[in-house]
């Protein structure tokens, strides 16, 4: 079968996305099946074959300046049907509501092939690009979001999303099609090679006797939560438990900052950015993980803990109750609750000598989750999909023919999608502003003031809103926007 993916994040990211995407992209190839990648064209080349992979780039905004992993793809539609003329693809499954993924799906749909989108995010949609603190982003952008990707999703055949919760939560909020729970998997053979996890009984020489090391490994972005982490840190009674911390993102200086607030000192430890390649080991030295995310649509990160047969402290929410029983294989706490937390670190921390036990019940639970499992259920989807897939009757259109409606819908469709992204920008840049810091920018990147080259994104955007050729003064007003923003700022 031949099948084109199109996502906004690939490897060599680290978020959750990228990893299912590269896991099954690498997957179907690895059964036989032609797979191609259409992906934005920051940092990447514009063909490019990895493990069997086609990744193919399409034009695309760089707004790394708001969040590392931030770019939009857009293409003109001439491009998109030669791409479709070339591929032939039998299936279209996309990852994300971006504006090349609406133009994709509508392709598609006028030549018959079946359509599938994986939904990724919980219920806060907004991250990690918008700061959720913020009552203008809760009021006013957080509805558009939702209202974007809703249509979109209404709009293909099926809906994939990682967890049951996920469904739950689609169809609460309006989701009409049909919607299937397949767990984004786990290569288990990556981390089930290890020994049995024994407590205190682990020879640590470079460590104090007795200490007990609890992981977190994800994003520092304010969705994971691990300000809840770090003061439940404060709070916990027993001295001997150790926090590593593996991961980076926009939330990193504040967490630095919080641990320095509440003298936790040695007691954390920072372990950076990790790559994919290190994360087993990094697990294997760990006596218990740790996922404070409150909307965790499945969390890869936790099911890799399983895998290395860690005990799990989690959040009662979203998936996470999916992946921990209590008493069996870990602990739940109250969301966002710092002093349950506390509680229950102390408690597991008292429950040693059953983490073995527990660890053994974690990798009988994500058997599960399996990668291959995975591959297994889209396989089956993608057959099933394409089968049911009815055929397209082509009619021939005279040139001097009048524009039909449904190609006006057409464009409307895309105009008002991208239109969206644009306030959406608009509202990011303006938080900027405000807080004369980027409370979302990329860690490390740090901007005191609107540079020439962000203006000029974002001016770059709004042109080819322009090109589309809007009937009303939208794209005029906000060009003229950012001139007054660099008169400004200037």
């Amino acid at each position: 079968m031949k099948i084109l993916i199109v996502s906004h994040t690939y490897w060599p990211h680290l978020n959750g996305q990228a990893v299912f995407v590269t896991n099954l992209a690498e997957g179907l190839v690895e059964r036989g099946h032609q797979v191609t990648v259409l992906l934005p064209s920051v940092a990447r080349p514009r063909l490019e074959i990895r493990n069997g992979v086609l990744l193919e780039t399409t034009p695309s905004i760089d707004l790394r300046f708001i969040h590392k992993d931030l770019s939009i793809s857009y293409a003109p539609v001439a491009k998109i049907k030669a791409i479709f003329d070339r591929l032939q693809p039998d299936l279209v499954h996309l990852q994300d509501p971006a504006p090349v993924s609406q133009l994709v799906r509508q392709i598609a749909r006028k030549r018959g092939i079946a359509v599938l989108a994986t939904h990724h995010p919980g219920p806060a949609i907004w991250a990690p690009y918008l700061p959720g603190e913020n009552l203008l982003v809760q009021k006013i952008v957080v509805p558009v979001i939702w209202s974007s990707f809703l249509s979109y999703l209404n709009k293909v055949d099926q809906v994939t999303v990682p967890s049951r919760a996920s469904a739950r939560m689609l169809i609460k909020k309006g989701l009409h099609k049909p919607v299937r729970p397949i767990s984004c998997g786990v290569k288990l053979e990556k981390f089930d090679n290890f020994p049995d996890k024994t407590g205190n009984d682990i020879d640590r020489p470079s460590l104090p006797v007795g200490t007990m090391r609890f992981l977190y490994v994800g994003r520092l972005d304010e969705e994971k939560r691990v300000d809840v982490l770090i003061r439940a840190m404060g709070k916990v009674k027993n001295q001997n438990i150790q926090l590593l911390l593996a991961g980076d993102g926009s939330k990193e200086k504040m967490i630095y900052r919080l641990v320095d607030d509440l003298n936790l000192g040695e007691r954390v430890k920072y372990l950076g950015r990790i790559e994919r390649s290190q994360v087993a080991n990094i697990l294997r030295d760990a006596d218990v993980f740790v996922m404070p995310g409150d909307g965790e649509s499945l969390s890869i990160a936790t099911l890799e803990a399983m895998a290395c047969g860690l005990p799990v402290i989690a959040a009662n929410s979203m998936a996470l109750p999916e992946l921990v029983q209590t008493g069996k294989n870990g602990l739940l706490f109250q969301p966002g609750d710092e002093d349950d937390l506390a509680r229950k670190m102390d408690e597991m921390a008292a429950m040693s000598g059953r983490w073995k036990q527990m660890g053994i019940i974690s990798k009988e639970m994500v058997q599960n989750h399996q990668l291959s499992s995975t591959i297994d259920g889209y396989e089956k989807l993608y057959s099933q999909m394409q089968r049911h897939q009815p055929q397209v009757v082509r009619k021939e259109v005279p040139l001097n023919a009048p524009r039909p409606v449904s190609a006006f819908m057409f464009n409307s469709n895309i105009i008002f999608f991208i239109v969206q992204f644009a306030v959406i920008i608009t509202i990011l840049l303006l938080t900027l502003f405000s807080q004369n810091s980027p409370v979302i920018a990329a860690p490390g990147n740090k901007i005191d003031l609107i540079s020439d080259d962000m203006l000029a994104g974002l001016q770059k955007l709004f042109t080819i809103i322009k090109q589309i050729d809007l009937s009303n003064n939208q794209i005029n007003n906000g060009m003229s926007f950012v001139s007054l923003i660099k008169q400004g700022f200037g």
